[in-house]
């Protein structure tokens, strides 16, 4: 971990020297207009801007979208330098999320816990400030190595030799020349494999497991249930001896099969193309499996797969139609409802609507390859084209996404930004102050509120500026008057 950190606070430095390195050149250059109502400090189209976005967070960027660095007001802070490296930082989570290359290699610190990785290698933390916490490394498929919450390490060579603690949801996972031994346990719950799947035996508790594969196996629990196999997938049997709910069953496979218990009953036949389920106020029919399923009761459910089919199960309402092209979802929350919508390739949407005052109102869709648009409340954004088939995650945004954005507009009240060619093209609107730019021909700005006027040629070959009843004229970019 300290060469890791040590890395990164180099990488750091190194973003933030450059630029520093950026905006001197900049400011020795071309002086900027120094901070007023309107966002721009300094514009230098493709090359290098300096101003403030919507949000309110200081955005510079340089190169297009080669380097871009944001600042939020209360210590938000995002950098990268695309595509090799990209930064997060979020003082309130207390979180530090930084991508190398993604997806090659990313890591993760929040509250004192980390994560990383590095292809297929993992890492994990449990508190970085203690040597002696509970960790994990493992360079999956092969090596595994861990420290329990006792502080003592296990190692594992897969599929030579393995002691681990704490491994794949289990208390401690053995094995010798896997699939030759293996052994793993989970409170007082023991299994041991041999020749892995086909002998295996458990034993702890009220667990009893046998597996001879494929010709005999049981599974009892006991006051619970027991299920045998013999020659499976030919002969299962089950009985259920847990009040309320007992009852016992067998498939034949794939002839017949019979399930009678106190609350339902099942037929198979020749299973699982075919099955009839009623009881407990539920019903269920297979006719055929997958192509029609209908159900009532807890789930409710119609399908004429693929062509059409609905689903309802609590607060949960999905369909399809020409399954898996066109998809929806609407999922009722306790002050708001969420809608997806799907039409692959082309069509993603969701939006949230709030069933009270004050609730989550956002929208967001993306029509594969042309646009990508997304509304929080006032707040609206919009990028073009949008090149990235799926949802748009954080890392796509992060490291990819800019490249292809060559259009960017966001736009709240009276407030707008429109950005187009990495910046050869920017025109922002602060209520009636404006700004307008194409680098390097020509840009011009008002500000009603300060009586300001101004336009300039080539960014100062030739240039006026107006403050109330004054005129002020620059040529060949020294000469002003």
């Amino acid at each position: 971990m300290n060469l890791q950190t040590s890395l990164n606070d180099v990488l750091d430095d190194a973003v933030y020297w450059k630029r520093v390195w950026i905006l001197l050149l900049v400011a020795s250059i071309f002086p900027g207009r120094g901070l007023c109502a309107l966002p721009v400090h300094v514009d230098l189209g493709f090359f290098t801007a300096l101003y403030e976005t919507l949000e309110g967070m200081k955005r510079t960027t340089a190169f297009g979208p080669l380097y871009e660095s944001l600042e939020g007001p209360d210590g938000e802070r995002f950098q990268a330098l695309r595509p090799f490296y990209s930064r997060v930082d979020i003082p309130k989570q207390a979180l530090v999320q930084r991508e190398f290359l993604w997806p090659l290699g990313t890591t993760r610190v929040r509250g004192g816990k980390s994560t990383w990785r590095f292809l297929s290698i993992y890492g994990w933390n449990d508190d970085v400030n203690d040597p002696q916490a509970r960790s994990r490394l493992w360079a999956f498929p092969f090596y595994f190595q861990g420290r329990d919450d006792e502080g003592k390490m296990s190692y594992g060579l897969f599929p030579v030799y393995g002691a681990m603690k704490g491994f794949l949801s289990r208390d401690e996972v053995n094995w010798v020349l896997f699939p030759l031994y293996a052994t793993h346990a989970a409170g007082n719950v023991r299994t041991v494999n041999i020749l892995w799947p086909f002998y295996s035996r458990t034993r702890g508790g009220r667990e009893d497991r046998l597996r001879l594969f494929p010709l005999y196996g049981h599974s009892r629990r006991e006051g619970v249930m027991e299920k045998r196999f013999v020659l499976w997938p030919f002969w299962t049997d089950v009985r259920y001896t847990q009040p309320g709910a007992s009852g016992s069953g067998f498939v034949l496979f794939p002839i017949y099969g019979k399930l009678r218990m106190e609350n339902q009953e099942t037929t198979w036949i020749l299973p699982p193309l075919f099955r009839f389920s009623k009881g407990g106020g539920n019903t269920l029919v297979y006719g055929p499996w997958p192509f029609y399923q209908s159900s009532t009761g807890t789930v409710d459910k119609k399908y004429y797969f693929p062509l059409t089919g609905s689903k309802t199960v609590g607060n949960t309402t999905s369909s399809f139609f020409l399954w898996p092209i066109t998809s929806g979802e609407t999922v009722q929350h306790e002050g708001h409802v969420v809608k997806r919508m799907r039409v692959l390739p082309f069509w993603h949407q969701i939006t949230w609507t709030p069933k009270t005052a004050g609730g989550l109102d956002r929208k967001y869709f993306k029509f594969w390859p042309l646009v990508r648009y997304e509304r929080d409340g006032e707040l609206v954004k919009c990028h073009a084209p949008a090149l990235w088939p799926l949802r748009d995650t954080g890392p796509i945004q992060r490291n990819f996404a800019p490249f292809w954005r060559l259009v960017n507009y966001a736009e709240a009240g009276d407030r707008a930004d429109l950005e187009i060619g990495w910046g050869l093209f920017r025109h922002q609107r602060r209520g009636d102050a404006s700004y307008c730019s194409l680098f390097p021909l020509w840009n011009a700005e008002k500000d009603p509120a300060r009586g300001e006027e101004s336009w300039s040629v080539l960014k100062g070959l030739l240039g006026r500026k107006q403050t109330g009843d004054m005129d002020r004229w620059q040529l060949l970019y020294l000469l002003k008057w």
